[in-house]
């Protein structure tokens, strides 16, 4: 192997190292899918009403995905109990689509996001650990919809839940430790519509929840692997040029 060949495998080899795994990480690519099972519409009393029409149907596939940031310190504006934590972060790329409905937002623009992480919470005589994300935003009124409501400063909120209720999900209750769902034997997943004109919220629950998280390389790492790529790609052309002018003599 030539010394350029050297180099770039060199240079390749370590954004490799340097490309964070799911556990040390500060973005996160969250993807989440399920079929929903039950859909309901619900007073600010708790009452039932009925639900209005949408395009959103029992059995529909339901897929979820977006960057959860975690770079830096996001706020924590809960950590009075050293078993739970609270943050507000931001959240990039979400997409969703259930039904003929898709919703998508690259940037945070006024998208809400929390993460509630706990850590060996006692609940009765159980050490609970949990995963919880809260993300939202208030639509304009000519956004489309999932559900025929009337117009106005409607409020679209996505919720992700993870329980273990053995305790050994999470190590700690920070933002920087992001461990796999595979972890958590009871998971949730709700999408919400809430309609403040008329003082009622619908709710689309989703089952058969299937979750996969993965490290989203930092802006330096791109830079050196795709530097890597461009000089294998230059190593390549240069052979090809000396194999066709050694070819010709």
């Amino acid at each position: 192997m030539n010394k350029f060949f050297a180099l770039t495998f060199g240079i390749l080899g370590t954004a490799m190292c340097l490309a964070p795994t799911p556990a040390m990480a500060t973005r996160y690519r969250m993807t989440f899918g399920g079929t929903v099972y039950h859909i309901a519409t619900l007073n600010d009393d708790l009452s039932a009403r009925a639900t209005p029409l949408g395009v959103v149907n029992l059995g529909d596939a339901y897929k979820l995905s977006f960057d959860l940031d975690a770079t830096g310190t996001p706020d924590s504006y809960f950590d009075a109990d050293p078993k739970i934590n609270i943050y507000s972060t931001n959240v990039r790329n979400m997409t969703s689509a259930i039904g003929s409905y898709h919703f998508k937002k690259v940037s945070p623009g006024n998208v809400y996001a929390s993460v509630q992480l706990w850590n060996d919470y006692p609940i009765s005589n159980l050490n609970v650990d949990a995963f919880n994300i809260s993300m939202g935003e208030f639509k304009n009124p000519s956004s489309p919809l999932p559900f025929a409501v009337s117009p106005g400063s409607n409020f679209e909120s996505f919720q992700i839940s993870a329980y273990d209720f053995s305790g050994t999900a999470r190590q700690s209750d920070l933002i920087s430790e992001i461990t796999p769902f595979s972890g958590f034997a009871n998971q949730t997943f709700a999408h919400a519509l809430g309609v403040p004109a008329d003082k009622y919220t619908v709710v689309v629950l989703v089952n058969g929840v299937t979750a996969s998280i993965s490290a989203v390389p930092e802006p330096a790492t791109w830079s050196l692997m795709t530097f890597g790529f461009a000089m294998i790609g230059q190593a390549s052309r240069r052979r090809v040029q000396r194999g066709a002018a050694f070819a010709h003599r």
